[in-house]
Formats: C-alpha cells, structure tokens, sequence
C-alpha cells in the first residue's frame, strides 16, 4: 500500500510539473504572440502615417496638375484669340493690298466714266456697295432700287457680271471691278454714301479719299463679324464712324446701341432715311 501511495504521488508531481512547464510555454508564447501583435501595431501605425504622406503628395500633384490645366487653357485662350486678331487683320490687309495694287494697274478710261457720270448728272447723291456676304434676302438690292428712285445714283458690286458695268433699272447700276471703281472715285474727287453691311468692306472704303459711310445691320453679329476681336473693334470703329446707322428689325437693335440716333429702316420708311443721306 505505501508503495502504491508512494508512485501516485510521484506521478501526481510529474504531472504538476508537466503543466507548469505547458504553462510556462504557453506564457511563452503568449508574450510572443503579444510581442507580435506589438510589432504589428506599429508597422500598421507606420504604414498609415507612410499612406497619409503618400495622399498628400498625391493632393499636391492633383493641385499642380489641375493648375498647370488651368495654364494650359489660359494659353489656349490667349492664342484662340491672338488668332482671330491676325486672322481679321491678315484678311483686311491682303484685300487693301490686292486694292491698291489693282488701282494702280487699272485703266481708268475703261467703260467710259465720265459719260458714265455726266448721263447721270442730276443724281447728286451716288451710294456705293463694295463686294460683301451675300445675303439670303433681297433687302439691299430693293433699298437700293428705292433711293434711285428717289433721285440717287446706286452703284452695286456684282461679280457675276460679264461686263465692268451694267444699269440695273434706271439710276441703279452694278458693278464688276472695285479696284477700277475705287481709282474713278479718287481720281474725280467724288465723295459717295458707302453702304456698308460687313465690317471688311472697310478695307475697300478705306483707301477712298473722302467717303460718308451709311451702316446698315441686317444679320446677326456671328455672321457679320464673329467672335474676333479686332473685326467686333472694327463695328465699333464703325458705328462711331458712321453718318448713319440703320438695322433691319428690333433683334438687330441691340448692336446698334452706341448710336442713340440709329434707324429702324423698312422698305416702307425709304424717307426716313433718305432725309439723312441727303
């Protein structure tokens, strides 16, 4: 009985100590795993700190980005711009050049002008229509045809004609060569009405030696002179210029309001304006 009480004992201590040491390395490994853990919790801290420095430099790359897109744009802008400017003014001078040089060329004794002039002698009033936009109604040609017959001699460019001029009714003619009309006018010393629908029709009238300019506006400004800027200086330069300034209905008013003194022109109200032209 003793020897049997003795190895239980003996037993029961083998298995104490079996479990301190399975205590022991569980409270190893515990402080492991918690070692662990630890080191985890800080490599999550470093990696959030790591991919809160990464997003702001993020931000400040999107904010360059978006302002060196703003530059850009800026740019774009000033060059769309820049060229309108050279595309009116290249325009302007190609066609004054082309005038000057033709007029030069010309023979002024052609067709006869002052035959021409003295046939028509009591016409004191001459309007003139440098080549222009082809509008889709027949306002200009029956304005015109109403001053001639009112007594002033009308002068239209028409290059579809065969020959340097042509009498359309009486008093209202049409012309083919503005170079040669534009040597006639300077070189007889005769002022005339310019009727002026489009804003580079000034590169013809221009190179006259006197002129009083009548401004009629008929269409919409993106189809007279667009959004480029030096041709929208040119309306302007235009109405101040003008003698008078006429538009066709209320929707066109609005261009014309630098001039107080502008006229809603109908072929019904022909008087209206020919008590300012004359």
């Amino acid at each position: 009985m003793n020897k049997l009480h003795m190895s239980r004992e003996v037993l029961s201590l083998l298995d104490q100590g079996h479990q301190e040491l399975q205590l022991d390395a569980l409270r190893e490994l515990h402080r492991s795993k918690v070692s662990q853990l630890l080191e985890l919790n800080e490599t999550v801290k470093e990696m959030e700190i790591e991919i809160k420095h990464r997003r702001a430099e993020l931000e400040k790359t999107k904010n360059k980005n978006y302002d060196l897109e703003h530059m850009l744009e800026s740019d774009k802008q000033i060059v769309k711009r820049q060229e309108q400017i050279v595309k009116y003014e290249k325009e302007y001078s190609n066609r004054q050049l082309y005038y000057i040089q033709a007029s030069e060329n010309v023979d002024s004794s052609l067709f006869g002008f002052e035959s021409f002039l003295l046939k028509n002698k009591d016409r004191t009033n001459i309007v003139v229509v440098p080549d222009g936009i082809k509008f889709k109604s027949n306002r200009m040609s029956e304005l015109l045809q109403s001053l001639s017959e009112r007594g002033f001699l009308c002068i239209a460019f028409n290059g579809s004609l065969e020959n340097g001029l042509a009498e359309n009714v009486n008093g209202y003619y049409e012309f083919k060569d503005e170079a040669l009309l534009l040597k006639w006018l300077n070189k007889y010393k005769i002022t005339p009405i310019v009727l002026c629908t489009w804003v580079l029709q000034s590169a013809w009238y221009d190179l006259l030696i006197s002129k009083r300019i009548w401004y009629d506006i008929c269409e919409e400004e993106d189809f007279l002179w667009g959004i480029d800027a030096s041709a929208r200086l040119k309306h302007y330069e235009i109405l101040k210029q003008a003698e008078v300034v006429t538009y066709s209905d209320f929707k066109r008013k609005k261009h014309t309001l630098a001039r107080k003194d502008a006229l809603l022109l109908t072929i019904n109200n022909v008087n209206s304006l020919v008590s300012k032209l004359s």
